[in-house]
């Protein structure tokens, strides 16, 4: 009898105990877990692991319950994110972020996605796991002087006066690469060749520290090289050209004091590559004159003495060709006389039509067409 009592007793604790356990399942994995709503970190570009503020750390209220208070990974979510997330300690909730691929921060900057916490749900297989709430994520990619200084042009040139000195003769530029601005900045420039009379300033100009003669150097070539801020040196030097001119007066050049003309060969250009030499001046207006007169006979021209019928036949050509027009009134309004010839010849052959122009490298005066059909023209 004492048996069968206990057997009873026996049975209503394992009822109890049933009961509780089924009480206890049904508070299995009630709370989802918890992160930040935002997080912002840093990565270099030579490395993989995000420094995050704050720490990457998912809380479960359903701790210390094993696997529903435990967590067991984070999930990224975005287009084409570099970064995964890891969980170190799945008690704690403990996670780090880290870089999937090399980054580069030339490429881009900046990176944001978004990321969620899920806990190990009811069991080993991961049964009604949770989900916590999306934070946002702003990773920074901090850069690396991985490249170096380099000059805009191959080679410069530049012009200076002798016995002058400059403010600034002319300016070199480098740029980098580099994404950050410590690095991408050109902190100095340098001449390295030595025992030249010119400085270099931190933006690039380049002036004369003395006078400069010809006598002494036509022309300078200096070395210069560039340092960004973070102490790279240029990957190539770059040669600059410094030619030196005699000092400089306003005047014609490029033409002959003399020239010789022979008859009937047609026409000669006089001064084909003169050329007003203005020094950088500014010029608002040019008046030049020209003389032409003859140094073997003594004074004057030495056409004067010549007749009408000589001067003709000199030119190869009649003045006015009488045989196609009758009379002079239309030649008298248009002849063009080049030359010296005195009052009465001119008045035999017509009235002059004078021509004053500028000084250009050919100068022409335009006749009408139905007169210069009637009017052939001597150079003499």
């Amino acid at each position: 009898m004492r048996f069968r009592g206990n057997k009873r007793l026996a049975s209503a604790v394992g009822l109890v105990l049933g009961l509780l356990c089924a009480v206890e399942a049904a508070k299995v994995n009630k709370h989802k877990p918890w992160i930040e709503t935002t997080y912002h970190g840093i990565v270099t570009e030579n490395d993989d692991k995000v420094i995050l503020d704050p720490p990457l750390i998912a809380l479960d209220k359903d701790a210390p319950l094993r696997y529903a208070g435990e967590i067991c990974g984070f999930r990224i979510h975005g287009q084409n994110v570099p970064f995964e997330a890891v969980v170190l300690d799945k008690s704690t909730g403990e996670g780090v972020i880290r870089a999937k691929e090399k980054l580069d921060c030339e490429l881009q900057k900046e990176h944001t996605f978004t990321i969620q916490a899920y806990d190990c749900g009811e069991g080993p297989d991961g049964a009604n796991m949770k989900k916590s709430h999306k934070a946002t994520v702003h990773i920074q990619v901090n850069d690396i002087n991985e490249y170096s200084p380099v000059f805009k042009e191959k080679t410069y040139k530049a012009t200076v006066i002798e016995g002058k000195k400059y403010d600034s003769i002319l300016k070199v530029e480098a740029v980098d690469a580099d994404c950050s601005f410590q690095f991408s900045q050109i902190c100095s420039y340098e001449i390295v060749t030595p025992d030249v009379p010119f400085t270099i300033d931190k933006d690039g100009f380049i002036k004369n520290t003395e006078k400069l003669t010809i006598g002494k150097e036509h022309m300078y070539k200096l070395t210069v090289t560039a340092y960004d801020c973070g102490k790279n040196r240029a990957s190539e030097d770059v040669l600059v050209k410094i030619s030196i001119k005699p000092t400089c007066k306003p005047s014609w050049q490029g033409f002959n004091k003399r020239t010789e003309y022979e008859p009937g060969t047609g026409s000669l250009a006089l001064f084909p590559s003169m050329h007003l030499e203005t020094c950088d001046v500014p010029i608002t207006s040019v008046w030049a004159s020209i003389e032409l007169e003859t140094n073997h006979i003594g004074k004057g021209c030495d056409r004067d003495t010549y007749s009408e019928k000589s001067l003709h036949k000199l030119c190869g050509k009649y003045i006015i060709q009488h045989k196609v027009v009758p009379s002079c009134e239309l030649e008298r309004k248009y002849c063009l006389v080049f030359g010296i010839l005195t009052h009465e010849k001119l008045e035999s052959v017509c009235h002059p039509f004078v021509f004053r122009g500028p000084l250009l490298k050919s100068s022409a005066a335009n006749f009408p067409s139905e007169v210069a059909a009637l009017v052939n023209l001597c150079v003499i």
